[in-house]
């Protein structure tokens, strides 16, 4: 049995089409998947990297497309698991149990592929707080129930104080730019957004000036792992991590702190830092193409 909503006519239908995969992400919804990574105590299943790994990957082996679309709502999920926002006390419950799909709004075009340095800056009056960004791409784009929003901090002095806003589908200041045209992945809908709205403070995923942290920490290890599962499941195998000491068990590794290993031979029952993290999370097996995606 393959993935929910797997059926190859409707994937190329996907892809040569251009059309948004709805059927499938009707059938993930209803499968329990979006909850994957998230707890049990807010309706998730708790499971960890590896069966993430899985599961995206036989997802990717029947529609790329659809594939895409679940990572970035895993990987919005993450964050909002990390740092729940106060503005939306039962968000995590409905990511879960499939009733939201979510989103993240990273790259702008001043940015490019560096998206955890946003060129946009918030404003801020009294408790509320002014976005107004044009983010270059956002997967899912007038599909998804809610979109994770990254902008400089009202006050930043660099790109990297940065915050982290969730804010719903249904807020009438997120904008389409321009239809997705793509040369492939033509259905995951990663259309250019303008946002131009108004927040209150609640709605910041963690504190004023986390989002580099969060994006860095909790995003990006999500991201690579589940970018690079994609991209072997296109080329016909599974991917597995170059070091076997640091596929993590469980994503505690991955926030609040730097991902970290037990490196055998070190003599140190301490964990240190894992400086292999971006090859870990990223490294492709030899002679296989790299992904076509950058974070987005």
């Amino acid at each position: 049995m393959g993935p929910p909503g797997s059926d190859s006519a409707s994937a190329d239908a996907v892809d040569s089409e251009g059309v948004f995969p709805e059927a499938a992400v009707s059938a993930l919804r209803g499968s329990g998947l979006l909850g994957l990574t998230l707890p049990e105590s807010v309706g998730g299943l708790g499971q960890g990297p590896e069966q993430f790994r899985d599961v995206i990957s036989q997802i990717a082996g029947a529609c790329g497309s659809t594939a895409m679309i679940y990572l970035m709502h895993i990987s919005a999920a993450m964050p909002l698991a990390a740092n729940r926002p106060q503005a939306y006390p039962h968000l995590l419950e409905g990511l879960a149990n499939g009733k939201l799909l979510g989103t993240l709004a990273f790259s702008e075009r001043g940015s490019r592929s560096h998206f955890w340095a946003p060129v946009s800056k918030c404003s801020q009056d009294a408790d509320r707080v002014h976005l107004q960004v044009e983010k270059s791409w956002v997967t899912s784009a007038g599909y998804a129930d809610v979109y994770v929003i990254s902008t400089q901090s009202a006050n930043a002095e660099s790109p990297s104080d940065s915050d982290l806003y969730a804010v719903l589908g249904t807020d009438s200041g997120i904008k389409i730019a321009a239809p997705w045209v793509a040369l492939g992945l033509r259905g995951n809908a990663s259309s250019p957004v303008n946002v131009d709205t108004t927040v209150s403070q609640g709605a910041r995923v963690g504190e004023v000036g986390s989002g580099f942290g969060t994006m860095m920490q909790v995003v990006l290890p999500c991201f690579n792992l589940g970018n690079a599962s994609v991209t072997s499941a296109w080329h016909g195998r599974p991917w597995t991590p170059p070091c076997s000491t640091c596929p993590a068990r469980g994503w505690s590794t991955l926030a609040p702190r730097l991902p970290t290993c037990r490196r055998s031979g070190t003599g140190s029952a301490e964990p240190a830092p894992c400086s292999q993290l971006r090859r870990h999370t990223s490294a492709r097996p030899p002679g296989r193409s790299p992904s076509p995606m950058t974070a987005r």
